[in-house]
């Protein structure tokens, strides 16, 4: 079978880039100023290593311009305790995995008291070049001792690429899923699926493929992202209602929907019509309370992983409204 286009854009990679830095940050649950060594300190946050914010998006961009030091200095600078990896089929020079020995990734992330969270991918994962590339991203992520891997399985963003009927994509792909849930099980890693894309998507969409694949796997389980699902006009909390119990880990961001373009912006479009726009956390359409309050409920204490880009004091306001809201959900200092 051939391959269809070579994936250009993933879903945390935006063309908002960092144009100064702070070298002052503030915590604002406390007013005080702090140098960005010790900005939004996690300790108090984090609960005997369970539930850390994890930067991954910031990490990505900084990692793909800046390198690998920077991208670990900078994760701690923000107050981050672990970090997310992002590769994209086909791998390129940039990828992680052609750039860094396993060897020094682990050195590096030591030396900054980092660890890591989980390990993405974006790919159409429609063929067996494809496939053998992620392969080879799950024998990387074991190596470099992250406890989940998590990749698309049709990374179909625009509504004009959706033509085939969802059973023929399905049949198409599941044998390679099947393959990487195996590789990840062999190597000890949890292999995990976010709602995404037009086709494995919603409800319905992701949980055919994720009930098929966990009556086979006992290491599959589900990235809660809460803004994917409306890509399909479906809510974080349809989700979160299916799937509380299965979520091993979160991706936090944003989107603002309306039904009138903003003609100075490009927007994502729903499966339906209506026009997404990224934007701070908290100002869009997702119900983060309502979302904690399902993940406390179903006894979560993984990791929140922050799939958003900006400047640091947009970072550090993200960090800080998730922090507020979460300690008031738990009802306890995290």
């Amino acid at each position: 079978m051939l391959c269809i286009d070579s994936i250009h854009a993933f879903g945390v990679i935006g063309t908002r880039f960092r144009v100064k830095f702070f070298f002052v940050s503030l915590d604002f649950s406390n007013g005080k100023v702090y140098n960005t060594g010790e900005a939004c300190n996690q300790a108090d946050f984090s609960n005997e290593g369970t539930m850390r914010f994890v930067n991954y998006s910031v990490f990505y961009r900084d990692l793909k311009i800046h390198g690998l030091e920077y991208a670990a200095r900078h994760s701690r600078e923000l107050g981050f305790e672990a970090v997310e990896f992002l590769d994209i089929v086909p791998f390129g020079e940039l990828s992680p995995i052609n750039r860094y020995s396993p060897d020094e990734v682990k050195r590096v992330l030591r030396e900054y008291h980092l660890e890591v969270s989980c390990f993405s991918v974006a790919v159409n994962l429609d063929c067996e070049e494809r496939c053998e590339q992620l392969l080879r991203a799950v024998d990387y992520a074991a190596s470099i001792a992250s406890p989940r891997f998590h990749h698309t399985v049709m990374e179909k963003m625009r509504r004009e690429d959706i033509q085939k009927p969802y059973e023929e994509v399905f049949e198409t792909v599941y044998p390679y899923v099947a393959r990487v849930a195996e590789h990840c099980r062999a190597r000890g890693i949890e292999c995990l699926y976010e709602p995404q894309g037009f086709y494995f998507n919603g409800v319905e969409g992701l949980g055919r493929l994720f009930d098929r694949l966990s009556a086979r796997f006992s290491n599959v389980g589900i990235c809660g992202d809460v803004a994917n699902s409306l890509f399909v006009d479906v809510s974080a909390e349809s989700i979160y209602n299916a799937f509380a119990k299965k979520i091993k880990h979160v991706h936090i961001k944003d989107y603002r929907m309306t039904d009138h373009p903003d003609p100075e912006t490009t927007p994502y479009v729903s499966r339906g019509g209506t026009y997404l726009y990224d934007c701070p956390i908290g100002a869009g359409v997702t119900d983060f309370r309502y979302c904690f309050e399902t993940l406390k409920a179903a006894g979560y204490k993984g990791d929140v992983s922050f799939e958003i880009l900006g400047d640091d004091r947009t970072i550090l306001q993200a960090m800080d409204y998730v922090k507020k809201l979460m300690k008031e959900v738990w009802k306890k200092a995290l």
